[in-house]
């Protein structure tokens, strides 16, 4: 069947664009279009209106291509053939009409659109900028500002305030859609972007705050395209547009995000698994009312799964029910006025607390959220399996713990299952998914839906210390503290290389904010803290961080920490720090480092410990732990992830040498000695997507 059906109506062209399940621009689509297009010159047609069959308007570029030489006809030539046609041409919106689906729009004389559907242009996500017009045209439509600002940000745009711009000429209701483009076409003469003069930038202040914030290639990239479209006539702008693409196309940048837009779409599926071994969740519950299992019960009551929080009294379930209302109401969206009384009172409605557990009976899925003690929440576990029903998956929500460990509790291990939320949990978009040894495929299948219900992005992890984001973290702590020891640097050099990296928080940061006894607390759970129990043979770089939490300096929510804090959560230098560091630094190995030495030493170790996970079978693919560490760990979007940073930025050979000569400098250092899967692929010149070959 053609990808794109044609039909005349009372002289109107109508062109009809099948291709489900998004209706994406591939190469059949393309060239349906610009058929068509010359059919209905040759027809005689009045006028010309372009349709989306199904759930949308063509959605974007098909992503199949990506990678792949261009295929005719381009982009280009079917913008062209729809905005040069002599009769009138629009578009009937419907869905998200995204990239080259807007683009195409654009290329239209007229736009019609239904009150539902969105629009945009988020290739800026991609790490580069709309290729097919959209710099050129959006300006000219909504002025150089506002075009500016959809572009660099990406965001969708509602119908309402599409109008508003001036980028669509009518909405409608849905079910009107076609027939109001069709009389559109019937009643207006021709009328192209092109000719439109574009209003220069008016408010010089956002316009450099937006400079400000455009720090990566793509963003820049598309400011200059708007600054050519206000300078410039179309044939021109377009030329300008077309050679800044280029540069950006196949650029380090580009391709770190085009890979973990494949990696996201990817980490949701799970070998041997089907989504519909998956249990029905009608109703669930929490255990643990604190900040992780309130954030989480908002997770549920936000995608309206009613919930129910127990916890060890009726005064601290009341307080767990008290404290998701408060949160909610010092939310940006209640302040704003997006989240209205009456929506409030529809996700309260959701809510419920007990603090007796068989509360929980009638539940599908319950998640524990105590605090990390093994005992306390086999205990916990043996109560649930106790009043639940068989076919309710038991979660928790444990950072580190044994999910075996904690199944060993229940009659039936194969429907427990880990399920790690991030702090925030309402906020984070990363959920952590753990498969024990006994794990059942219904409940890994029900974690892995849930996770798509609350529009998570989800991975799933095996069952071993830290998983998959924490255990890689502890290398890449160790070598951050190490650096302390054994370089002329302070905690604010090695966060100041983090974040001059890309990371979101430097490490030192990060462990203020988290809670330096927690990690004590780990440390001496495993028998860390004290020196007479530990190997004297591996070296133990975390003695000047145990010291620090003996001093009580557990972080921010102390005012001191690796910092102090006089002004709330922004972090000072501390000579005391300074001081206990002294107390520890090696003065024949403090050479001065540089930003690149600290930012490699650390990215080293968590590279070479993802080889490891990866070895062990934890993560599915090198690509899940990239979303791993760039949507939970603060890993800069644009370098992709620790696993194509090694590949790609660096070249597994010059890891494995790097490594190789750091680890023969400190021998009692195990994790700087290359993982096994790492030095054989660098010993065999492989490609980092040959990894399985290498097991």
């Amino acid at each position: 069947m053609s990808a794109v059906r044609y039909a005349l109506r009372n002289g109107v062209a109508v062109l009809h664009v099948t291709s489900p399940p998004v209706n994406a621009l591939g190469a059949a689509v393309r060239a349906g279009l610009v058929s068509s297009m010359e059919r209905a010159l040759a027809d005689s047609a009045t006028g010309l209106v372009v349709v989306g069959d199904g759930l949308t308007f063509p959605a974007g570029a098909d992503i199949t291509e990506f990678g792949k030489p261009p295929m005719e006809p381009s982009f280009g030539e079917v913008m062209r053939a729809f905005e040069d046609a002599d009769i009138p041409t629009a578009a009937a919106i419907h869905g998200t009409a995204l990239g080259g689906g807007f683009e195409l729009a654009m290329s239209c004389h007229y736009r019609v659109m239904a009150s539902c559907a969105r629009v945009g242009l988020p290739e800026v996500h991609l790490g580069i900028l709309p290729g097919a017009g959209g710099t050129q045209r959006l300006p000219r439509l909504v002025g150089a500002d506002a075009a500016a600002e959809i572009m660099v940000t990406g965001r969708q745009v509602s119908a309402k305030e599409a109008l508003a711009l001036g980028a669509v000429d009518a909405v409608v209701a849905k079910a009107d859609l076609e027939a109001e483009a069709v009389k559109v076409v019937e009643a207006s003469p021709v009328r192209r972007t092109k000719a439109v003069l574009v209003d220069g930038f008016k408010d010089a202040d956002s316009i450099a705050k937006l400079k400000a914030r455009a720090t990566l290639n793509a963003p820049k990239s598309i400011i200059q395209c708007v600054e050519a479209a206000v300078c410039n006539d179309m044939q021109d702008g377009l030329a300008f547009e077309e050679a800044r693409f280029r540069e950006l196309q196949g650029s380090t940048q580009a391709n770190a995000l085009q890979h973990l837009f494949f990696a996201e779409r990817a980490c949701s599926k799970v070998p041997g698994v089907s989504p519909e071994d998956a249990v029905d969740v009608q109703a669930a519950g929490v255990v643990g009312g604190g900040t992780m299992g309130r954030g989480i019960a908002m997770c549920f009551v936000d995608n309206g799964l009613p919930v129910t929080i127990l916890e060890t009294s009726a005064d601290a379930a009341a307080a767990a029910i008290s404290g998701v209302e408060e949160t909610y109401r010092r939310s940006s969206a209640f302040k704003r006025g997006r989240l209205t009384e009456e929506a409030l009172t529809a996700k309260l409605n959701l809510l419920s607390s007990a603090s007796d557990v068989d509360a929980l009976k009638d539940c599908d899925l319950v998640v524990e959220a105590v605090f990390e003690d093994m005992a306390v929440k086999r205990s916990i576990f043996a109560d649930l399996d106790r009043v639940t029903k068989p076919s309710c998956v038991l979660a928790s929500n444990t950072s580190t713990l044994s999910i075996d460990g904690i199944a060993g509790a229940v009659a039936d291990p194969a429907r427990v299952v880990g399920m790690h939320f991030f702090s925030p949990a309402n906020v984070m978009r990363l959920l952590e998914n753990v498969r024990g040894a006994r794990t059942g495929p219904a409940a890994v299948a029900t974690a892995m839906a849930m996770g798509k219900r609350l529009r998570k992005t989800t991975v799933l992890a095996g069952d071993d210390f830290g998983f998959i984001g924490n255990r890689m973290l502890e290398p890449y702590g160790r070598e951050c503290l190490a650096l302390l020891r054994h370089a002329n640097c302070g905690p604010e050099l090695v966060d100041a290389a983090l974040l001059e990296y890309g990371m979101a928080m430097g490490f030192f940061q990060m462990s203020d904010l988290a809670g330096n006894d927690i990690g004590y607390a780990v440390r001496t759970s495993l028998g860390l803290t004290d020196a007479a129990s530990r190997d004297p043979a591996v070296e133990y770089s975390a003695d000047v961080a145990d010291a620090l939490a003996r001093a009580g300096r557990f972080g921010q929510k102390v005012g001191r920490g690796w910092y102090a804090y006089e002004t709330p959560r922004v972090p000072s230098s501390d000579p005391a720090v300074a001081e206990l560091i002294a107390g520890f630094k090696d003065a024949s190995l403090a050479p001065d480092v540089t930003h690149g030495d600290v930012v490699d030493r650390a990215l080293l170790a968590l590279a070479n410990e993802g080889f490891r996970v990866l070895e062990e079978g934890l993560a599915l693919r090198p690509s899940d732990i990239d979303v791993v560490w760039t949507s939970g760990y603060g890993f800069p979007r644009h370098r992709g992830g620790p696993m194509q940073w090694a590949a790609d930025d660096v070249g597994l050979a010059e890891v494995k040498a790097t490594l190789d000569a750091l680890h023969a400098a400190r021998p009692d250092v195990p994790y700087l000695k290359p993982a096994r899967l790492l030095a054989d692929m660098a010993d065999a010149g492989a490609k980092l997507g040959d990894w399985e070959k290498f097991l």
